[in-house]
């Protein structure tokens, strides 16, 4: 894992403390993080079963000539669906609001860090580094954490 300091390239050389301090910093969402995974993990659940009933109805519906199985099988298709609809959209929004929470903590350690800062830190920085730090390194964290977490888990 590379990024820049005062200007250069430098390798992370401990990748697991600096996940450890990440875990520490949204220790305080673990379980709002439950809950998403939960949700997320009944949309995978419901996207599953929906085949499930589509074959019982054709397997013991259609081909054993039964309506009234083939009824049941394609309403429960039809709550698969709707199941699966709910818990995705709400599996996205609480990833979002989730992600967004953290980055909120996140940004406001690295605020509070560059406030403590010796005045010596930014005559040697380029000017370019510090802001890359708290604009764009931040927002590439925010692509993840809105989009790829949620794909990620499912």
């Amino acid at each position: 894992m590379m990024y820049a300091r005062f200007g250069g390239d430098f390798e992370v050389e401990n990748k697991g403390r600096l996940l450890r301090r990440t875990a520490r910093l949204a220790a305080h969402l673990k379980w709002q993080a439950m809950t998403a995974l939960g949700v997320a993990t009944l949309a995978t659940a419901a996207r599953l079963f929906g085949p499930l009933a589509v074959r019982s109805g054709i397997d013991d519906g259609i081909t054993a000539g039964d309506r009234g199985h083939l009824t049941v099988a394609a309403l429960a298709f039809l709550g698969f669906l709707a199941v699966q609809y709910v818990a995705q959209r709400s599996s996205q929004f609480l990833v979002a609001a989730l992600g967004e929470q953290f980055l909120l903590e996140l940004r406001k350690t690295v605020f509070r860090h560059f406030m403590n800062l010796d005045m010596a830190y930014y005559s040697k920085a380029k000017t370019g580094v510090v802001v890359s730090r708290m604009t764009s390194d931040i927002e590439a964290i925010t692509a993840f954490a809105s989009d790829g977490a949620i794909t990620l888990v499912t």
